[in-house]
């Protein structure tokens, strides 16, 4: 191992070890019973769920992306962070303190109201394909990273990453997950988005116009970037893009463990601002990419970057930042979905209501989730993108779900459980076997196809009353949501 990778490997180390002893710590403090465990008590205060919600979308793979695209489309790529930005905006201003106020501690959870039982399956099961596929693409996306700045293996480092952020999900669950996303959210934000444009910048001055860098791509806002257009890489996908992303079951736990619904829209509003600033450094920085290395592959500006223009002591700050982005993505994915099992499944259907009892079953959800999705990442690597649009288009049904419990009242569980299923089949033919899917981005068919038959299949159900009779939806009731705490 060169010095080099050595310098690398003793900073990732260390940062590993600080993340494992506060979850250590945090798991035999805090933890005290499943409410803990799931949200934290709803004790987060602003800053911590704006931290939060920051470590979220600054993921494994979202980071070095922003720099791809500021590298493709110059000041225009940060539209690939500014979309969630729009997105959030939106969210803020109708249905995230509709989110804290349900009592809710998963969307299933309260869309049970609205549409019956097996309303609340089919959520269940669009959360759980969105947060096993999420979880497994961050690591495809970061370990390949990580694996060239070491010359380690990929599927080694996968397995590594992997692991640690199972261990630290597992011993301190959302009160872990809370405090080492704040401290990972600005690790990244100091490391990649603020200490590498300052270096660059007193080394080389700002990009500016040449070989490699045309006027057009240094325009204020949209640079070379195309504004309109179906396919991926323009502002109006990137905008659905995060439209349908702030509406996924993840945000949800994150209004639902804020102490009220004005810290929710607090800690929504401040992260906005801090999204807004990185997504323009993440263009800046692929400018410099362009300006200072320009490789023939795109997707290594980020990589040689670092490598090539950075001091060691740096880029192995920044690399552990990618790092930190992934875990702070990943562990979120398990959380969800052991929320999701725990009260969707186990505490709902299956009669237990000891607080032990459901905080092991918390704890296996986890503990399974962590090797499924280490096996996906390391089994089928070359399916990232299929992968990435599978998992994002569940964005689209809790889309229309959210705007239909917040304004409209008009769905059925029928049109629930039958939307879901279509977007299923829709995505998986879009993405493997249709024709023209570069042309469409995946995002505009889960969307179309999620509103479409939400609205239509509940019209018909209105007009010809029920599909299925109350047995269907008769199952045994232990828990139920309240509007409120």
């Amino acid at each position: 191992m060169s010095g080099h990778e050595l310098a690398y490997g003793l900073i990732v180390a260390g940062y590993l070890v600080i993340i494992l002893a506060i979850a250590l710590y945090v798991g035999k403090k805090w933890i005290g019973d499943e409410s803990d465990f799931m949200v934290a008590g709803r004790e987060m205060g602003a800053v911590i769920t704006s931290a939060s919600l920051v470590a979220i979308i600054l993921s494994g793979g979202f980071v070095p992306t922003v720099v791809l695209m500021g590298f493709l489309f110059g000041i225009g790529g940060a539209w690939f962070l500014w979309g969630w930005v729009v997105g959030m905006a939106l969210v803020m201003a109708t249905w995230a303190g509709f989110w804290r106020y349900t009592g809710g501690y998963t969307p299933a959870e309260y869309f049970e109201y609205q549409y019956g039982v097996s309303g609340r399956l089919s959520v269940l099961v669009a959360t759980m394909v969105f947060g096993i596929i999420a979880g497994a693409f961050q690591y495809v996306g970061a370990g390949a990273l990580v694996a060239g700045a070491f010359g380690t293996d990929t599927t080694v480092t996968i397995i590594v990453i992997g692991g640690t952020i199972t261990i630290y999900a597992l011993l301190a669950g959302m009160w872990g997950i809370s405090i080492t996303d704040f401290i990972q959210a600005i690790w990244v934000v100091t490391a990649v988005f603020i200490a590498v444009p300052v270096y660059l910048f007193v080394n080389h001055g700002l990009p500016t116009v040449g070989e490699n860098i045309t006027p057009e791509m240094l325009s204020f806002p949209f640079g070379s970037m195309e504004v309109f257009g179906l396919a991926g890489g323009t502002v109006i996908t990137f905008v659905w893009l995060n439209i349908l992303l702030a509406n996924s079951a993840h945000y949800w736990m994150r209004a639902s463990a804020a102490r009220n619904e004005r810290t929710v829209r607090r800690g929504w509003m401040l992260s906005i601002v801090i999204v807004g600033f990185c997504g323009l450094m993440g263009a800046v920085l692929g400018l410099w990419a362009r300006m200072l290395v320009a490789p023939d592959d795109p997707a290594q500006a980020f990589g040689l970057l670092l490598a090539q223009e950075t001091p060691v002591w740096l880029g192995a700050l920044a690399v552990s930042g990618v790092i930190a982005a992934t875990m702070s993505t990943a562990d979120m994915m398990y959380q969800m979905v052991a929320n999701t099992v725990t009260r969707d499944f186990f505490q709902r259907f299956t009669g237990i209501n000891s607080r032990r009892e459901l905080l092991r079953y918390s704890r296996i959800t986890i503990l399974g989730m962590g090797v499924l999705t280490i096996f996906l990442a390391t089994s089928y690597p070359g399916s990232l993108p299929q992968m990435i649009a599978f998992a994002l288009s569940m964005g689209g049904p809790l889309f229309v779900l959210s705007m239909d419990s917040w304004l409209t009242r008009f769905g059925t569980k029928e049109g629930t459980v039958i939307m879901i299923a279509a977007v299923i089949v829709a995505i998986f033919y879009w993405e493997f076997f249709s024709p023209i899917n570069a042309q469409i981005q995946t995002l505009w068919i889960s969307g179309a196809v999620s509103l479409v038959t939400f609205y239509s299949v509940s019209a018909l159900v209105r007009i010809t009353g029920s599909w299925w009779g109350k047995s269907t939806e008769s199952l045994s009731t232990t828990t139920t949501p309240k509007g409120g705490d």
